[in-house]
């Protein structure tokens, strides 16, 4: 334990030694700074140092997977009774002024055919903004169910869609979350976040997630590989999240079953999708704004939710591998949608979750 602590401090005075002279730590030395820094016993303001000293200097890709290394292992991820299995990844802090309706597509994915989860927390800093767990609760969804839970509702194949929260898959990461918060600025665990691994298929695990600097690609990507994902994909989207623009031409980077990465483009107004995202009036008013226009989207109704599942869920797809073609595609999204298949899977997660 006093070796653990000792190599804090030996990484810190490396890593925060301002701008001339902070130097890069290795992989391993990340790893163990950020296991001791997990534990109950690390010094909180000597934790708050060393990430944002890391931060500031700039993370190495070594020092993310280093981190990550240490977080992937304070996990023992719940095996689901499902071939393939889809994390999608939205900011943990949320967003503030677009219109959540990602926390349908998970429930969109399912109805096509592939079981799909997101994870996060009710609510972080520095946003504080709208999440999945915030918005599904006050839906009545229990987000607080456990990994076993949450791998049931997974493979019943009425529902295929769930939320997990990370106070369920990784106590020890979220007992940061104060810390976090204290911090006021984002860290490398705001990367990291969105490449945890709580759920495993049989087969085939894959990431989606979005993204909004350019560095950020390459850097999700290697983050996915080195959880165990076989396929992934990001994508600029609005606030980092998983709805992208709508139009403009979409940017896509991913890889799959160990083949070199890719990057292709997608341009919405080819398949008649050419509109704005639906921006939040106010942060009060949000659920009921996202009660009207998410709920008529699953209902089949062609507004801007409708318009933005389609294509996040459209880029999901590919990016699993389930429809290469983009036409494919988008008309496998549009279909489950107007047939009522997303809505009857949403509103029997509800039912399932009430009943319990």
């Amino acid at each position: 334990m006093k070796e653990a602590h000792q190599h804090l401090i030996g990484c810190i005075k490396k890593v925060a030694t301002g701008q001339e002279y902070s130097r890069d730590i290795s992989r391993e030395e990340a790893r163990l700074a950020m296991e001791w820094i997990l534990s109950e016993d690390a010094d909180q303001i000597q934790a708050a140092v060393f990430l944002i000293a890391l931060r500031m200097k700039r993370e190495t890709q070594d020092e993310n997977l280093g981190l990550q290394d240490a977080i992937r292992d304070s996990i023992t991820p719940v095996k689901v009774d499902v071939e393939d299995l889809c994390a999608l990844s939205d900011p943990y802090d949320g967003l503030i002024r677009s219109l959540p309706v990602s926390i349908f597509l998970p429930a969109t994915l399912a109805a096509c055919g592939l079981p799909a989860y997101s994870h996060g927390v009710t609510s972080i800093g520095p946003k504080y903004g709208v999440t999945h767990a915030s918005m599904l609760g006050a839906l009545d969804y229990d987000c607080q169910m456990s990994g076993e839970q949450v791998a049931e509702q997974l493979a019943d194949p009425e529902i295929g869609w769930a939320y997990i929260g990370v106070e369920q898959f990784n106590p020890a990461l979220f007992r940061l979350k104060d810390l976090r918060e204290r911090m006021i600025k984002r860290t490398a665990l705001s990367t990291i976040d969105r490449a945890l691994s709580p759920l495993q298929g049989r087969n085939t695990n894959i990431l989606i997630t979005g993204h909004v600097h350019k560095a950020y690609p390459d850097i999700y990507l290697g983050l996915a590989k080195n959880a165990g994902y076989q396929r992934a994909l990001t994508y600029r989207g609005y606030e980092g999240g998983l709805i992208p623009p709508l139009h403009q031409s979409i940017e896509l980077y991913g890889y799959m079953d160990g083949e070199d990465a890719y990057q292709n483009t997608i341009d919405p107004k080819k398949f008649e999708i050419n509109c704005q995202v639906e921006r939040v009036t106010s942060k009060e008013q949000v659920l009921e704004q996202l009660r009207d226009s998410g709920l008529s989207a699953l209902q089949g109704t062609c507004n801007t939710s409708y318009q933005s599942l389609v294509i996040a869920g459209a880029l999901a797809l590919i990016g699993a591998g389930y429809e290469l073609q983009p036409k494919l595609a988008i008309q496998r999204v549009r279909a489950v949608l107007d047939n009522g298949a997303v809505l009857a899977r949403f509103e029997r997660a509800l039912h399932v979750n009430a009943a319990s």
